[in-house]
Order: structure tokens, then C-alpha cells, then sequence
């Protein structure tokens, strides 16, 4: 019985120890810079969504960086104003939001030290038992009264076994999302 319960503990610590250290686990990627290039609706309408092409690029390869340790990152973009310089905590689903995966783009001007993306993303509301698209409408009236739209990106890594990324800001100009909305 003795033996039992030593094992028993010995498999508990064990099981912490390994928590411990995987969730304060370092990327060490340092944080890209994010430069907004322009926003439009996608070449090839979707019959129900209403999606959206962001071209941004980096001064790091952030994609290739991330996906090298498990990641897939994806772009957040806060719609509220409040939000100028979020964090991590700031990048659930439960606020009106713009997100989407993103990709290298492979014909892209070659200036030194850049790295360009574009990101297909979509207008999201979300609560704790369901998310929704955001209309057009209702976008025109919840960011007409804001200058910019503040992105990162955002990686959450598997389990928590690393500590998530996220990237310096960048402003994409509501005047560009409007415009875009019309098309």
C-alpha cells in the first residue's frame, strides 16, 4: 500500500514539474513590426460572407518563425477604440473583432528586410455560446466614430506549452475599412 501511494505522489509531482515548465516555456520570437499596406474586398466574392483582403508586411518572417514551433498564427484586429495597445488577454472571441489567417505573399516587391502577407479576414461578434458576422450596417455605426483599427498578430500555442505571441500593433484607417464596406 505504502508502494502505491509513493507512486501515486511521485506521478503527481511529476505531472506538475511537467506543467510547470511547458507552460512557461519561451518562443523567443521577438515581437514583428507590422506596417498596414492596404485593405479591399477579395478578388472572388464569397455568396455569404463578406470577406476581406488585409496587405501588411513585417520586418520579421513571422509566419515561418511561428510555424517552425507548432504555431498558426492568425491577424486580431480589435473594433473597440479602447483597445490602442492590447494584450493577449484582449484577443478572445467575446468582442466585435476582424481575424483571419494569413499567408506570404510570393509576388511581392523586394525591399530589403521586409516580409509580405496578406490575411483574409471576416467581421466577428461572439458571446460564450455562439458567434456571429457582423453586417455592414452595423459596422459603419460601431467604428464610423474611430480613427483606426489596431491588429496583431496572435499565436496561442497548443495546450498553453509555449507562452502566446503577439506582435506590435499596427492601424489599419477606418476611412479604408468604409470605403472597402462599399464596394
Amino acid at each position: 500500500m505504502k508502494s502505491l501511494k509513493n507512486k501515486i505522489a511521485l506521478l503527481t509531482v511529476s505531472i506538475g514539474i511537467f506543467y510547470f515548465v511547458s507552460c512557461s516555456k519561451d518562443h523567443n520570437i521577438p515581437q514583428a513590426n507590422l506596417n498596414y499596406l492596404k485593405f479591399k474586398p477579395i478578388d472572388k466574392k464569397h455568396p455569404i460572407l463578406d470577406i476581406y483582403n488585409v496587405n501588411f508586411s513585417s520586418d520579421i518572417a513571422i509566419d515561418s518563425l511561428l510555424k517552425e514551433i507548432g504555431g498558426d498564427p492568425y491577424l486580431f484586429c480589435s473594433l473597440s477604440n479602447e483597445n490602442i495597445d492590447f494584450g493577449i488577454e484582449a484577443t478572445g472571441i467575446n468582442n466585435p473583432h476582424l481575424s483571419g489567417s494569413f499567408e506570404k505573399v510570393k509576388s511581392s516587391p523586394k525591399i530589403e528586410k521586409l516580409h509580405y502577407y496578406t490575411a483574409e479576414v471576416i467581421f466577428y461578434n461572439a458571446d460564450h455560446s455562439s458567434e456571429e458576422y457582423l453586417s455592414k450596417e452595423f459596422l459603419k455605426n460601431h467604428i464610423s466614430k474611430i480613427e483606426c483599427i489596431n491588429c496583431k498578430v496572435v499565436n496561442r500555442f497548443f495546450m498553453d506549452t509555449r507562452k502566446p505571441y503577439i506582435s506590435n500593433s499596427m492601424c489599419i484607417p477606418v476611412e479604408d475599412i468604409l470605403k472597402a464596406l462599399d464596394d
